[in-house]
């Protein structure tokens, strides 16, 4: 009733143009309400456009709403590490790829500060993946750890995803791994697979791969991985393609 009331006496026009009202106001630098402020700088139309939300790997042209004609980001992460992460060349069309999201390169390494650095690069745009990590030799032990997107490429081309963990401590998914860097990463005793997601959050692609000579074994055994901590969805697991590295 109160809201009423003040509408009342304010009065309400009976049309009533907000900066972001259309599509492409937030980001044509014009001040389309006249009020002042301009595309981002209206904070009462545009604080929600993800045009000026700086985080988004997506961006959006502002005329068409399709992916603008650059990519945000043209060169894979830079690490500390002494060996890079593995990519693959950027794909690219005339018009927007309409394909499944697949993976085309993965890498594991461990940087010179000691921590675990997961890459994933795909075609096809990416909502997020999934790293886990065995250890299939010895006693028995696993993580689970989630990639987001770091960058993405024009016209939905591709994506890349990533996750950096500190390495030794106590594991806590996301942030930290309880494996050890110049230990878990050389020795022959690892199973290691990455499952990539696409924009609807559908499994899209699997890949596996192992330095424990007898953890593939294990893995496509599928009761035999270890399962000390949480697998999500572990029924994805079986579609999982096997890469010979």
């Amino acid at each position: 009733m109160a809201s009423w009331w003040l509408m009342m006496l304010l009065g309400c026009p009976a049309d009533v143009y907000s900066e972001g009202t259309n599509d492409g106001d937030c980001a044509d630098e014009i001040d389309n309400d006249n009020d002042g402020f301009t595309d981002c700088d209206d904070e009462r139309g545009c604080a929600e456009d993800p045009a000026c939300d700086p985080t988004s790997p997506h961006t959006q042209d502002t005329d068409t709403g399709e992916p603008t004609t650059e990519p945000v980001d043209t060169a894979p992460p830079v690490t500390d590490s002494s060996e890079p992460p593995a990519t693959a060349p950027f794909p690219s069309g005339d018009e927007p790829y309409d394909g499944m999201t697949n993976l085309q390169a993965v890498s594991v390494v461990c940087s010179s500060s000691q921590r675990w650095e997961v890459f994933a690069q795909t075609i096809g745009w990416a909502d997020y993946a999934i790293f886990n990590m065995w250890r299939t030799h010895g006693d028995p032990w696993n993580e689970e750890h989630r990639l987001d997107s770091i960058g993405a490429g024009a016209d939905q081309w591709w994506e890349q995803l990533e996750v950096g963990l500190a390495d030794g401590g106590p594991y806590a998914s996301g942030s930290s791994t309880a494996l050890e860097c110049g230990v878990h990463d050389v020795a022959p005793i690892m199973t290691y697979s990455v499952r990539v997601y696409d924009e609807t959050g559908a499994l899209s692609d699997c890949w596996v791969w192992a330095t424990d000579p007898d953890g593939l074994d294990a893995f496509f055994s599928y009761d035999d991985l270890p399962d000390v901590n949480t697998i999500s969805n572990r029924w994805e697991l079986a579609g999982c393609l096997f890469d010979d590295w």
